[in-house]
């Protein structure tokens, strides 16, 4: 004999369906039980203004509509509906603030202000490195200035007098 256990819309079946009466007279495991199935709210709802009421539970096929405060835009279906997998469908949608973008902008100005500081700090360095010496990569000065004369031959194979 066997017994098969299922519940009604809006519960979940936790344990297994089917149970075996064993041939020593007792059931193959324990029975299940049925829970009401609840959807939760997200814990961070920055701009939602109605709809959703932080760390409440909803019960399967409750609706909730959502609407944002002024200066937020709602991005996602406005409705959404408990479903028995404990999720909503669709999806929960989000209020987005136009406000979003200031880290981004600020993070552009500070990354261009960082940008044209190594640029001049790189100008410079080439116009030092300019003024120094070539092959003893020292600044000139004025007293170190010496001239060093030397005696060059020259060799014409084609004028026998030189």
């Amino acid at each position: 004999m066997s017994v098969l256990y299922s519940c009604d819309q809006g519960y979940l079946l936790v344990g297994e369906a089917l149970l075996l009466c064993t041939h020593e007279g007792t059931w193959s495991q324990s029975a299940p039980y049925c829970k009401e199935v609840n959807c939760s709210s997200p814990e961070y709802m920055n701009g939602i203004q109605k709809g959703l009421e932080p760390g409440k539970m909803y019960q399967y096929g409750a609706v909730v509509t959502l609407e944002c405060e002024e200066g937020y835009t709602l991005e996602g279906s406005p409705q959404s509906q408990c479903q028995d997998d404990q999720g909503w469908n669709p999806p929960l949608a989000v209020c987005k603030s136009p406000a979003s973008l200031a880290p981004l902008l600020s993070g552009l100005s500070a990354g261009s202000v960082l940008l044209v500081f190594l640029i001049g700090v790189t100008l410079c360095t080439i116009l030092k490195h300019r003024e120094r010496n070539y092959y003893t990569n020292q600044i000139p000065k004025e007293g170190d200035l010496h001239l060093e004369t030397r005696e060059v031959y020259s060799i014409d194979p084609y004028n026998p007098a030189s």
